[in-house]
């Protein structure tokens, strides 16, 4: 009789993780269909993906892990001075950040590599961001927890600080397209995120 127990706690173990699966893979599929213009970059995992714990730092130089973000949807974007495509998309990212901020979302912008402050802060204030936190991954480390090289690339986590997609190059994030998938996410629709 244990044996069959066993058997049947077996089958019942596999069924759910078939089902939940299943959900997620939908789940993509519905972000997926959401993309348009420039968010047809946009890679959707069909499961949530764990995150690195490689700390970046504040503005005061205190450590700061994804970790700390955790019950917000988190759209994590690396990006440096020197670059003509970061440049370019920042400006959204900040529009995204002013629309998205009592939304239970938080976009926040990683200058990596070497990027002096006064720098940073010129093209801030030059730019008119206002709404995006900046924290910087001088050694890039952060950016190399998650194999990737090259920048600007976009990360959507969910609030439980797990990679949902990853969009690699610039692309406009006030985008409607942009907008939905986002608000689709935070909605609570997709596993991971409530």
């Amino acid at each position: 009789m244990k044996r069959c127990t066993g058997i049947a706690s077996l089958y019942g173990f596999l069924l759910v993780f078939a089902i939940t699966g299943a959900v997620a893979a939908t789940e993509a599929e519905d972000i997926r269909a959401l993309r348009d213009m420039s968010m047809q970059k946009l890679v959707v995992h069909d499961e949530p993906r764990p995150t690195p714990d490689t700390p970046v730092f504040d503005g005061n130089d205190r450590q700061v892990r994804i970790e700390d973000f955790k019950g917000k949807v988190l759209v994590m974007n690396f990006w440096a001075t020197w670059c003509a495509p970061c440049r370019k998309e920042m400006p959204s990212l900040d529009r995204l950040a002013a629309r998205m901020e009592d939304q239970g979302v938080k976009v926040i912008a990683i200058a990596a590599g070497p990027n002096p402050r006064p720098g940073v802060d010129r093209f801030l204030a030059e730019t008119g961001i206002q709404h995006l936190d900046i924290y910087y991954d001088p050694k890039m480390e952060l950016m190399r927890s998650f194999r990737v090289f090259g920048i600007p690339i976009t990360f959507i986590l969910d609030r439980d600080g797990n990679e949902l997609a990853r969009l690699t190059g610039d692309a406009e994030w006030d985008s409607e397209s942009a907008i939905d998938i986002i608000e689709h996410i935070a909605s609570g629709r997709v596993p991971g995120v409530e």
